[in-house]
This record gives C-alpha cells, structure tokens and sequence, in this order.
C-alpha cells in the first residue's frame, strides 16, 4: 500500500479541490438544507487507495525504478529511461550525455511497502534535443594509437546512424542514415596484418601438476611492429585462474596472463576486446584469436653438450655419439642442436652458475628445448699388454637437468676399462663402455621419475 508520494514540478493547487467538494454540500440557494440530515452510504472507491500522481502529460518518455531506497530506485528509472531514449546504455560511453537531470526534468518518488519507486519523465522537446546531440558527438580517441583515427571515425559514422534510426522510432518520422561504408572498410583493414604472438608457441610447459614454469605471455604484433594499448578478453575454462580477464598490452605489445598462486593452467582463449575498443559496436571488433595451451614437458625436448677434460670434444665424439644413440633409441626423439653460443656458455658454466644459463637459454627458445644432459668425462691410459693390446680407463658423468628450472633430475657417474690394439682403439672403447653405463643409469632415472 503507497504511503506517500512527492514529484515535481507541482501540480493546480488543492485549494480548487476543497472548494469543489464544499460546493457540493451547498443547496440552491447556497445554504445546506437542515430540514432532513443527509445520509452518507460508503462507496466503494471511497474504500480503495488514493491514486499515486502521475508525471503528468509533458512526459514523452517514461520509465520507472524500485529500489530499498530513494538513490537506488533513481539509478534503476534512469537507466531505464536511458535505454528508452538510447535503445542502449552502452551508447553512453561514446556520448556522455546527461539523460534525465535530477532536480530538474520531471522525476516523482513514491514510498511503497518494501522499498521506494521513482518515475522519471522528459518533454518532447527534450527527447528531440538529446537525439541531436547524440548525432552530433564526436566520440573519444580508443585503442591503440595508430588505430584511433580509423575507430574514432568509424564510430562517428554509427551514432550519426544510430540517432538516426532512434529518431524514426521514437518519433516516427522517416530518417535517412548516412552511408557508414568507407568508416566500415578502413575498420575491417585493421585487421590485416594483426596477428598474437605467444612466448611459448608450442604450449606453456607445465609440470606434471598443470601448474606452468612460466607466465603465459603473448604479443600482439600488427604489420610487423608491436602494438601497444589494444585491449584483450579471454574466456574458456582457464580463464577462472586468472587474476584478471581484461588485458591491455603494454608499450612492448605484450600482454601477461598471470594466474593466482597454486593455480593450473588451463586452455583458454584469447581476443581483442570488442567492447572495449569499439562500445555498443563490440562485433566488429576485428576478429583475431589466439589460443592458450598448457604443455606437460617430458622427454622428447632435449639437448646434449659434451665435455672432454673440460674442453668442447671433437667432432663425432665417441662417447657421445653412444649417449645420443642409446637416448634417441630408447623413444626420445632426435636431440635438438643448440646455438654454439649457448652450447658453449652451459659448458663453461660452474655447477651454480649452470642453473640461471639454462634458464635463459630455454626462455629463448620459446618452449622447444625441455631437457639438457651435460656429459662430461676424460680418458687415460691404464697400462699396456703384449701383443700390442692397451688398457685405457674412461670416468665421467651424465647430468640431467630440467631446462626451465635448472634443476639437476638425475646424475649418473661410472668409471671404467677398456682395452684394444692400440692407444686410439683402447681409448675410443673406454669412452664407448663409459657413454653406455652412463646412458644406461640417466634413463632408468628418468622413466622412473615421470
């Protein structure tokens, strides 16, 4: 049941209402008649509620808000009587124009049981005054630099349409929309040469938990050069690890995709942001896309540097060529050959310092290196027999480190004997007997620990 209600502006004065009424008790002759008391029968409308007031016929447009209170019922009526006005409230972000005034254009607030209702009202004149400056508008300069001047005339081109089309229906009168074509292609265009960039292209690694060894990270890169301040949305199942859905890359054309702690990752999706870029015209965002997936590491990406007393071996290096052979036909795939750079600067590297050089040397290559072994070993002459036969000794070791955290997985060591005719053939067999010990022991680790 209303309680009571306030609107402006005011209405006639209720002076006119309590007169009419005391007009009626009056006889002809102006005095009330006392020879027989008038008897007074209830009515039925006399029972029912008074009616709220209404906003009166100066209100074009109407709508109407509930809320527990006054504010909150306002900021319900105002939104409805934008989206009465606009078709939708989103057009506000490219016209920031001033709806319903409170205060000033009509407004009436009403106390029901429960909460508070507010109706708010704007005058013909009013409407037609907002439909023109709304095609008027010059929109604000979004998304990347080198994209505003297209974007800001392409959404130049549909508020003037879009008034246009509001004015037919809120008036209904016949309007013709300015031709949007060109401002249509030149958007469309920005898309060319626009494509997503992922650090790791093959897939973020992740241990065997899903929880990634890097942040997902992507570029965007359009006609070549990185593209800074153009907004991104991702969604799909990852997406509910994520800090934040909305991105906007950073003067490198980078975006990172940070997770909350603990979290896996999951395959998500990523986008520009059609809302962002463009408003109530998020669709023809161009549509480029570029999908995130995680990438459980193992066995098949490895690499292998050798060390013979503590120098670069030569080439087709004995034991080497053992530990590549026995690796490769036990299911692990062709090793992957390294910069020489890199290849000597993990050699050369102390045992602490070895960590932080794998790092970075798997970092630049974007995922496709997940395993170093380091083979390091020497050789010796033992001693010598009759018949020209020579004893030489091999010792060495085989490390196993995981690429992304430099951690060592495994660390074979063996010492052994080898003889043949000869000082080459002897000390090409100690290596030899060496390299398959060694290989023997890594593998057995390394299929033990998947």
């Amino acid at each position: 049941m209303r309680m009571r209600s306030r609107w402006w502006p005011t209405g006639a004065p209720l002076a006119l209402t309590g007169l009419l009424g005391l007009l009626g008790l009056l006889g002809m002759g102006g005095c009330p008649d006392r020879s027989t008391p008038p008897t007074v029968v209830p009515t039925e409308t006399e029972t029912e509620p008074t009616p709220s007031p209404s906003l009166g016929p100066d209100a074009f447009v109407r709508a109407t808000g509930r809320g527990a209170n006054e504010d909150e019922a306002y900021a319900a009526a105002q939104r409805a009587l934008t989206e009465a006005v606009l078709g939708d409230v989103a057009w506000l972000e490219l016209a920031p124009l001033s709806i319903h005034r409170r205060g000033v254009d009509l407004q009436l607030v009403t106390a029901e049981n429960g909460g508070i209702e507010v109706a708010v009202g704007l005058p013909r004149e009013r409407v037609s005054a907002l439909v023109l400056e709304l095609e008027s508008t010059v929109p604000p300069p979004r998304g990347p630099l080198a994209w505003q001047q297209a974007i800001q005339a392409y959404l130049q081109a549909h508020l003037a349409a879009h008034a246009c089309v509001r004015r037919s229906l809120l008036f209904t009168v016949r309007c013709e929309t300015g031709d949007t074509g060109t401002a249509d292609d030149d958007l469309r265009r920005l898309a060319d040469g626009l494509v997503f960039v992922s650090a790791h292209p093959d897939g973020v690694p992740v241990d065997v938990e899903g929880h990634p060894f890097r942040t997902p990270t992507v570029f965007a890169v359009w006609n070549g050069v990185p593209l800074a301040g153009l907004p991104l949305h991702l969604d799909g199942p990852g997406v509910a690890a994520l800090e934040a859905d909305h991105l906007l890359t950073d003067e490198h054309g980078r975006a990172v995709l940070r997770l909350r702690a603990d979290e896996r990752l999951e395959s998500m999706s990523l986008r520009i942001d059609g809302a962002a870029l463009l408003g109530p015209r998020a669709d023809a965002a161009p549509q480029t896309e570029l999908r995130i997936e995680p990438r459980r590491v193992g066995l098949q990406r490895w690499s292998l540097v050798t060390m013979r007393g503590g120098r670069a071996p030569k080439a087709d290096d004995d034991a080497e060529l053992v530990v590549r052979t026995r690796l490769q036909n036990a299911g692990m795939g062709i090793p992957l050959p390294l910069p020489s750079r890199d290849a000597e600067a993990l050699r050369t590297a102390t045992d602490d310092r070895r960590a932080e050089r794998l790092s970075a040397v798997a970092d630049a290559m974007k995922g496709k290196l997940d395993l170093l072994l380091v083979l390091a070993y020497d050789t010796r002459f033992a001693s010598r027999m009759g018949g020209g036969r020579v004893w030489y000794e091999a010792e060495g070791t085989l490390e196993a480190r995981d690429a992304w955290t430099g951690r060592v997985r495994t660390l074979a060591k063996a010492k052994v004997e080898a003889d043949g005719k000869g000082d080459a053939n002897a000390e090409a067999a100690a290596a030899r007997k060496l390299a398959e010990a060694l290989a023997a022991e890594v593998l057995t680790s390394l299929r033990g620990a998947r």
